[in-house]
């Protein structure tokens, strides 16, 4: 069977090349640029009936304004000769690797990916934006795993097998996702039967809250070295009982590879917490994919370079680069090379924003006949700030290197020329006001 019809068109579509099989279907190159078929090898009607709705409802594209597809979604249904429907067409997802050798450092090296902590912290910020469309649009991803994920060299991922996902008609119907992955399925559902449970956007952010953790940390979040006396459980096991090193029942520890949780973002830090522990106990408090999304912008614009290692990026708010502190242990440098590829932060369509004055009365202009009491308080206020900004500087100075050292004090040196200027000219414009 190496040609199927397309339903909709009625163009002939040829499968030329089998480039992935499972055991529900086979994934095919076509002659059809661009475009790949799934061909289930059992389809059944409902699944077809899904394959139509996910048609006629696609997620809106997040990213269609920069050309990067971020959904492998059904674009076509395909049948046999004989009429009977088979499969589907999809958007090829080019230029991306599975997530795995995203966040593992080993396979990074080997690869020679150029990858670092902003790179990161920037896919993690996408998969979130993804999500959150997904979610808006009434689906459940279900079978989040770093197999279904792909990145390109912008930071940006893709997300294949949109088929599993969870899909509801028009009329309430559910299509359930049948299928879900060890280590990323949340507590409540481990030893569910999947095919009889109506998931919901709840369990979906326990998945998401994993894949950003992996990301950031390298490695899975229900790890560790085990404490709680015997054998080490399965992971499932680890999940079901929320044995992490953060869960505060004292099961489990960091091992020597292991950075500790705050090395990220406080508010990152707050997020991870609420998902795994007070997600445990009420999943509906687990971060939603857009709380996950606006800390992630916040903690990127928060980075900054080690001023030792220029591949290094740490949260401005430590006090040294954590990555530094790892390989003076004697472990890998899990960063070894420098980005020539710019990561792109995707952005939401968003309406202008309305400018209105808060008091919805028009400014008061300041004017200009200031009396000498109110120059003597501006002069205060001046000299104050600026003895809290040295308070500060200093504080600075303290904490970093002597390479940094060395350009705070040249920046020193030039900020208190200017401010000996600005001092005699405020003092010159008084007099002269006088």
């Amino acid at each position: 069977m190496n040609r199927l019809i397309e339903v909709q068109t009625h163009r002939s579509i040829e499968l030329t090349r089998q480039i992935a099989s499972s055991g529900e279907g086979s994934v095919w190159r076509t002659n059809c640029s661009g475009l790949l078929a799934k061909v289930y090898h059992q389809p059944s009607v409902e699944r077809i009936q899904k394959l139509e709705v996910m048609l006629k409802n696609p997620p809106e594209e997040m990213l269609a304004n920069i050309g990067h597809t971020s959904y492998a979604w059904p674009v076509a249904i395909l049948e046999n000769e004989k009429g009977q429907r088979v499969g589907f067409l999809m958007p090829e997802i080019k230029q991306g690797r599975q997530l795995t050798e995203i966040y593992n450092p080993s396979l990074r090296k080997r690869l020679k990916l150029e990858v670092d902590w902003k790179f990161l912290h920037t896919t993690a910020y996408n998969f979130a934006l993804l999500m959150e469309s997904i979610h808006r649009a009434g689906y459940v991803i279900g079978d989040v795993k770093p197999e279904n994920i792909l990145v390109n060299p912008q930071a940006l991922p893709s997300i294949i097998d949109t088929d599993s996902f969870q899909v509801r008609d028009p009329q309430g119907h559910i299509y359930r996702c049948p299928v879900g992955s060890e280590g990323f399925t949340p507590p409540e559902l481990i030893g569910k039967n999947f095919k009889e449970i109506d998931q919901t956007e709840v369990h979906d952010r326990f998945r998401l809250g994993v894949i950003v953790f992996t990301l950031l940390f390298g490695y899975e979040p229900f790890k560790g070295v085990w404490k709680g006396g015997g054998e080490p459980p399965e992971l499932n096991e680890w999940v079901k009982h929320n044995y992490w090193p953060y869960s505060g029942n004292g099961k489990v520890g960091l091992a020597d590879y292991m950075m500790p949780l705050d090395i990220v973002h406080p508010e990152l830090q707050n997020l991870f917490l609420r998902c795994f522990n007070d997600g445990y106990s009420v999943p509906a408090m687990r971060p939603s994919a857009r709380e996950w999304r606006l800390t992630l912008g916040m903690a990127i614009a928060e980075l900054q370079v080690c001023g030792v290692v220029d591949t290094h990026l740490y949260h401005r708010g430590n006090s040294s680069c954590c990555w530094c502190e790892r390989t003076a242990k004697g472990l890998p440098d899990v960063f070894l090379f420098k980005r020539t590829v710019p990561a792109v932060i995707a952005q939401p369509e968003q309406k202008p924003a309305t400018l209105s004055h808060p008091s919805n009365k028009t400014p008061t202009a300041v004017s200009h006949h200031t009396n000498k009491t109110t120059n003597k308080n501006n002069q205060f206020s001046f000299k104050k700030g600026t003895i809290g900004a040295i308070v500060l500087y200093i504080i600075g100075f303290i904490k970093y290197s002597w390479v940094r050292q060395l350009t705070f004090i040249i920046l020193g040196i030039v900020l208190c020329f200017v401010w000996v200027f600005v001092v005699i000219m405020s003092i010159n414009y008084d007099t002269m006001r006088r």
